[in-house]
């Protein structure tokens, strides 16, 4: 059999799947992520309806910041306490309190644990950046979180941390 020279060089290929198998099998569902986000989203809101509570809010305006001093204090401590108790979840775990409740966590694509730098500056800083560019951000946010319907079940966020949520 003689080779013809003008054909194009074959090979063979053999693409890697996606995520491994055991990550496949254990991706997040969607209505757990939305559950995650939802007491997120319950637990600041009701951090800030406690401190415009707590400020006072309702004695009046033109009373000064006095009434209003002790809302600002119970907000700075509260908010910090949220903050820090957030970051060590998501340093040691992969968890915000909303999906630790839902029992579901972030790792990378691979099945290793998600750095913290790459959970705060690519899935948090970096998106909450973007969306605020005039008109690109609103079509970024969109395009984020309609991605979860694809068949990997993962946003542009988790694309460019190189992450996956999963069910723990």
């Amino acid at each position: 059999m003689t080779e013809n020279f003008y054909a194009a060089p074959q090979a063979e290929l053999e693409l890697p799947p996606r995520l491994p198998a055991d990550l496949r099998s254990n991706k997040a569902t969607r209505g757990a992520r939305l559950g995650a986000v939802l007491i997120d989203s319950v637990i600041l809101f009701a951090l800030v309806l406690v401190t415009a509570l707590a400020a006072g809010l309702g004695r009046g305006v033109g009373k000064g910041l006095a009434p209003a001093l002790p809302g600002v204090i119970v907000f700075c401590v509260a908010g910090l306490a949220l903050l820090i108790g957030n970051i060590v979840l998501l340093s040691r775990f992969g968890q915000t309190l909303g999906k630790r409740a839902m029992s579901i966590a972030i790792v990378r694509t691979d099945g290793s644990r998600c750095d913290l730098w790459r959970i705060l500056v690519l899935r948090i800083f970096l998106v909450r950046a973007i969306a605020f560019v005039p008109f690109v951000g609103i079509l970024f946010s969109l395009v984020d979180t309609l991605m979860i319907f694809g068949e990997e079940r993962r946003c542009v966020h988790d694309y460019m941390a190189d992450t996956i949520v999963v069910h723990t």
